[in-house]
């Protein structure tokens, strides 16, 4: 019996977790692993077609804003595979855009996928050419269709991420010419055409949803099958998931945008799952466990808040990757009342906690990107680094936290716990909240009752607050017990938007309860200048017409005008919103639905941004 393989690959992967990747070593141990290949096929009657073969030499670099870019390594020695009689070939190096043909599929690198569109574009006229100038009557170019056409096409695109323009341009060369051929007019509708005979449609398939269909299929079949594939999905899956930094699975909540979100096939399969309203559910989330309470995730305040674009959502992302961490906890301080030292500059210090999981390659980000950075954290707390709404008790405690600190404290034990070098020394208590320098014991693992404290250094020993006081210290401030006190707090550009707001007639916490409970909000701004002054209006009211809110105040700034006073009123009205949902405990922002105003520039620069 004879057997014959062909398409298949070979990687070889350099870990630069801890070190600059070595490009001559990748090479190197490449061109040993394909010798090694060769010789075994060669040993067991089988041969590598060296002509054939060729290689992709892949290097990740990070650009100012942290955006990882793949480039092509150059490599001035070739590889080079000697053959059973020694003679040497070279291997042929393929730039990073350049692709390659396998199992009737062009992928290359960068992901374009360019030359497979071209390929398949040219496919699909041959197609339509072919059935124009032939004799097939009706029944015979309905098999054509779907027997040849469907099938040329469509076999590679469950690994393809084809955009919606470029396969809806796939098929508009041989729809026409089928409904011709079949009788219909080759305008019909194409709603019409697209749609099932149930329904009174024609029965087209659409290539989007056949592209759309064949991903989820893959994904399902290949994810549910024990193997190697398997294996890799689960780990692609779970790595979407950690870079994503949400506190829902990806796939059940696709139609949530995540344009932060990085890659190809799996923000495709999103995109069709959001399209035709689907979702997909696994038992294994990879969602991490909050660890106390009032916690939240970064990246769903980020995406929620409307205050970032999604280019910057992206740089956002980088700086949560560069620090690891993925919650409102990991940003702060074991009280819960602050940020952690350094964390609004980007800078890891062994006075903050580190993540237990594992960590994505990613390199600090420019200056610019650490100020998106301080704007998302300066929604949680204020210029004095104090949170707005400090976090509470920890839900976790011991080996359970997913996360490493510094100082834990058991309380059955009355001893803290002083992590070093992978392990934890055990200190003993010397006077009241102050624990000894000099160890008693080293654990690998810290008591189940643990719970991370902050500790300062004092003459004799480590001052350590009592678990019963750690979250609420006589030196931090409390927690504003009036809007406007909470006001006082903000930095000076939110609270300047901030000035005369009035709850006709109720507090704060009812006219939040009314706000929630509208299906729609309707927010009216204006604003005028006269010579040298302006001034700003703005009115909220619920899908009803009653009015919950209203706020006022001058217009900053020499010689301003209506423009500026327009937008400084409606700023000011959505600023004060924001505010009002942070300080009465909700993170995400209100049912929003129209914005009025009657400046027609504002209008049309508002409509730019969204």
């Amino acid at each position: 019996m004879a057997g014959f393989v062909d398409d298949n690959n070979l990687q070889t992967n350099e870990d630069a977790y801890f070190h600059e990747p070595d490009t001559s070593g990748i090479v190197s141990r490449m061109n040993h692993d394909g010798q090694v290949w060769h010789d075994t096929l060669w040993a067991s009657g089988g041969a590598l077609s060296l002509g054939k073969c060729q290689y992709h030499l892949m290097e990740w670099r990070f650009v100012m804003s942290g955006a990882p870019v793949l480039q092509g390594g150059n490599f001035v020695d070739p590889v080079c595979i000697k053959s059973a009689d020694g003679t040497p070939s070279h291997i042929k190096q393929l730039p990073v855009g350049e692709s390659y043909k396998t199992l009737g599929a062009h992928i290359e690198p960068m992901q374009h996928q360019k030359t497979h569109f071209n390929t398949l574009l040219a496919k699909a006229k041959l197609h339509s050419r072919l059935l124009a100038s032939s004799s097939c009557q009706a029944p015979h170019t309905w098999i054509y269709y779907y027997s040849v056409y469907l099938r040329s096409i469509g076999y590679s695109l469950p690994v393809s991420h084809l955009s919606f323009t470029q396969l809806n341009k796939l098929q508009q060369p041989i729809v026409p010419v089928v409904l011709s051929k079949m009788g219909y007019c080759s305008n019909t509708s194409r709603i019409l055409t697209f749609s099932c005979s149930f329904y009174g449609g024609i029965d087209f398939r659409d290539l989007r949803l056949e592209q759309g269909i064949g991903q989820i299929t893959f994904l399902i079949q290949h994810i549910g099958t024990p193997g190697q594939v398997c294996d890799l999905l689960a780990i692609v899956l779970s790595w979407f998931q950690l870079c994503a930094g949400v506190c829902y699975p990806v796939f059940l909540q696709p139609e949530r945008p995540l344009p932060h979100l990085e890659g190809h096939w799996l923000v495709c399969i999103r995109k069709v799952l959001a399209h035709i309203d689907g979702a997909l559910e696994r038992t294994k989330t990879h969602i991490q466990p909050l660890q106390r309470m009032r916690d939240l995730f970064l990246m769903d305040t980020a995406c929620n808040s409307g205050l970032f674009t999604p280019a910057e959502l992206k740089r956002l992302n980088y700086c949560r990757l560069y620090l690891n961490v993925l919650t409102l906890s990991d940003v702060t301080d074991a009280k819960g009342n602050r940020f952690a030292p350094g964390i609004l500059d980007g800078i890891r210090s062994v006075q903050q906690s580190s993540s237990k999981g594992p960590s994505a390659k990613q390199e600090r980000p420019s200056n610019e990107t650490w100020a998106l950075w301080r704007r998302l954290l300066h929604i949680f707390g204020n210029k004095h680094q104090l949170l707005f709404l400090p976090l509470g008790p920890w839900i976790s405690s011991g080996p359970e936290l997913r996360r490493d600190w510094p100082t834990f404290f058991s309380p059955e034990y009355r001893k803290i716990y002083r992590l070093s070098n992978r392990k934890y020394e055990v200190c003993s208590q010397v006077r009241h909240c102050v624990y000894s320098f000099l160890p008693d014991d080293t654990q690998a693992e810290v008591p189940d009752d643990a719970i991370p404290v902050d500790a300062s250094k004092v003459s004799d020993g480590w001052r350590v607050m009592p678990p019963s006081l750690a979250l609420y210290p006589e030196e931090c401030v409390n927690f504003p017990a009036t809007f406007q006190d909470y006001v006082d707090l903000l930095p000076d550009y939110d609270a300047m938007l901030i000035q005369r707001v009035d709850f006709l007639g109720i507090d704060v916490y009812e006219t939040y309860e009314s706000l929630l409970s509208s299906d729609s909000l309707l927010l009216v701004s204006d604003g005028g200048a006269d010579d040298s002054r302006g001034s700003t209006g703005w009115i909220v009211s619920d899908d009803t017409g009653r009015r919950l809110i209203r706020g006022s105040r001058s217009v900053p700034g020499l010689d301003p005008r209506s423009y500026r006073a327009e937008g400084y009123a409606m700023v000011s009205g959505l600023t004060v919103l924001k505010h009002i949902c942070l300080f009465c405990g909700h993170i995400n922002m209100l049912p929003l639905g129209k914005l009025y105003c009657d400046n027609l520039g504002l209008i049309k620069k508002v409509l730019y941004f969204f």
